[in-house]
């Protein structure tokens, strides 16, 4: 079966392994959908051809795009939630307190994502703070896919996981949220 995992980033060094979640369909794709049926149509109905359908180029890209608007109808944990679905993304470990309470308000309020992982990402990242800190977590979102974390390619000899002290390419969630995306408690993100 597929799966999702959180890694873990440390300062200097490879990306360490985190934790994997079993189906990969319910990490990213479950935000997707969720997000895409709530702002573009609704679920989608193959007879007719109406909803939300994560197959639609136009629609999938639209969905992806509101991320980065501030004007998008987003609450501030779907914007976050969406984010730590995009490749190479990062969230520092001071910022896990608010990843946390990002999952937890993104199931509360969508109740498609009550079954995804969004409730397990944020048990996880709980532990995580009790434990050693590290410099950031990443995604690696489906095990049927090209993992990101890796520097280089399969083929050459420099095939090693991605080390944030000496690879570029990544980039930090709460750092390019919109700056009209209210972080709850805190203030503009």
């Amino acid at each position: 079966m597929s799966y999702m995992s959180i890694l873990l980033v440390p300062e200097k060094g490879p990306i360490e392994e985190g934790r994997d979640f079993r189906n990969a369909w319910l990490g990213a794709m479950a935000v997707w959908v969720a997000i895409g049926e709530k702002y573009l149509g609704g679920k989608y109905n193959p007879s007719t051809g109406v909803g939300f359908n994560m197959m639609n180029d136009s629609q999938r890209d639209a969905m992806w795009a509101m991320f980065g608007q501030s004007e998008a109808p987003l609450t501030w944990a779907e914007r976050v939630a969406l984010g730590t679905t995009f490749d190479r993304a990062m969230a520092r470990w001071e910022n896990l307190p608010l990843l946390v309470k990002a999952f937890r308000e993104v199931v509360k309020d969508a109740p498609d994502l009550v079954g995804s992982h969004c409730a397990g990402w944020a048990d996880y990242c709980e532990e995580l703070l009790k434990g050693k800190p590290y410099h950031a977590v990443c995604w690696y979102h489906t095990s049927c896919g090209e993992d990101l974390w890796y520097a280089g390619s399969p083929d050459e000899e420099d095939d090693r996981r991605y080390d944030v002290s000496r690879d570029s390419g990544h980039w930090y969630l709460f750092d390019e949220c919109p700056k009209g995306a209210t972080v709850p408690g805190v203030g503009v993100g």
